[in-house]
């Protein structure tokens, strides 16, 4: 807190010097000289205040003392802006904070676990660059949070945002819990496109075990997300049913894996998930037996999702 105060109070110094500055002699190329301060630059020529009055003179028509002038004076201005951004609470109007770090928030169109979400910016997030997006769909029993405590690590090496929702669908397949996870993504979704600078080419939908339903549901939003990744996840017949754009996924990029000894539920799914998926969908789809793995998430699972997202083009519709 002291050296906030400290830092905000040395900023408040700079920019009097910048911004207040005095009006100075400025001469022209015929020898006019007249008292003036400036307002800003546009392009290749300086606003100047006299008085009650302003005017644009073209920079060039000023002594060479001048424009060497008016050259620190921009450089001093752009300083003190970049500086009074840094000390600017960067928060979108629906309150998401883009400073770097874990935020948990409420969706209010979620029940389960109050609609919470957890949301982790990389620290090399600044807003100037387009960044990838994960949304990752925690198993059955779990929450956003315990889910966000294996994201971290790949947010920081990618430069990923990563946001993982506590869904009512990873409890169930039921079709009242997946309209309340579709609706919660959908509010997600717009919150976190309007407080952050998302390549919207990298949009990444994964899910665990229960997870998987969620990321059947993302389906249903095929303008937002533009690869899915299941990871030991469920499936279940009543699925395909709750899925109005499937189709939109043809010839998008879908990658499928389970363990050799994963969960019996899952390995008695993975027949109907694949037709499905090959069949119906018809999407460009990588599937993948993983010898000896078990029905487990962890650094290995995590680690072939982002790999195969970061490392694979979406399609254009």
């Amino acid at each position: 807190m002291r050296c906030s105060l400290l830092l905000a109070f040395t900023l408040s110094l700079f920019l009097c010097s910048v911004v207040g500055v005095q009006a100075r002699a400025f001469t022209n190329k015929a020898g006019k000289t007249i008292n003036a301060e400036v307002l800003e630059l546009k392009g290749d020529k300086v606003q100047l205040k006299v008085g009650r009055k302003t005017f644009l003179v073209p920079i060039v028509s000023l002594s060479d003392a001048d424009q060497e002038f008016l050259k620190t004076w921009e450089e001093s201005a752009n300083a003190a802006e970049l500086a009074k951004a840094a000390l600017t609470p960067k928060t979108s109007k629906h309150g998401i904070s883009t400073e770097p770090g874990q935020s948990v928030y409420k969706s209010p169109k979620g029940e389960y676990d109050d609609g919470k979400y957890v949301i982790y910016v990389p620290q090399s997030y600044d807003g100037t660059k387009a960044v990838p997006l994960i949304i990752s769909g925690h198993g059955a029993t779990q929450t956003g949070e315990r889910e966000m405590v294996k994201w971290p690590k790949f947010s920081e090496k990618h430069g990923i945002i990563v946001v993982c929702p506590s869904y009512a669908s990873s409890q169930s397949g039921l079709e009242i819990a997946g309209k309340e996870s579709q609706a919660v993504m959908k509010d997600i979704l717009m919150k976190v496109h309007d407080a952050f600078h998302i390549d919207k080419s990298k949009v990444m939908h994964t899910g665990y075990s229960g997870g998987g339903y969620a990321t059947w549901y993302a389906m249903n939003f095929h303008k937002e997300f533009t690869h899915l990744c299941f990871r030991c996840a469920n499936y279940y017949l009543t699925v395909p049913g709750q899925l109005k754009s499937y189709r939109k996924w043809k010839g998008h990029p879908v990658y499928w894996f389970w363990g050799e000894n994963d969960h019996p539920t899952v390995l008695g799914e993975i027949d109907n998930a694949l037709e499905f998926l090959t069949k119906k969908v018809k999407c460009d789809l990588k599937q993948e037996k993983i010898p000896g793995h078990g029905h487990a998430d962890n650094v290995d699972t995590i680690t072939r999702a982002v790999d195969w997202f970061m490392a694979t083009d979406a399609v254009a519709d």
